[in-house]
């Protein structure tokens, strides 16, 4: 540390990173409402990969516009 003129300040400094839920101007992200909802209160945006609740659901014979909200 002497070699290189550092202090302990330096290395236990915490890193500037953005929090999390916000964009890269700084402002907040909105949370995104639910598109599908079965009887147990599971929930689906629509975004990425189906739930498995939502899979077994369809494989078992169910419509995707039975869970529309």
């Amino acid at each position: 540390m002497t070699e290189h003129g550092l202090t302990s300040e330096d290395i236990s400094a915490p890193a500037r990173g953005r929090k999390a839920g916000t964009k890269l101007d700084g402002t907040e992200r909105k949370a995104v409402a639910a598109k599908y909802k079965d009887d147990q209160g599971n929930q689906w945006t629509g975004r990425g990969l189906k739930p498995r609740w939502l899979t077994a659901a369809l494989a078992a014979g169910r419509k995707l516009e039975d869970f529309a909200v």
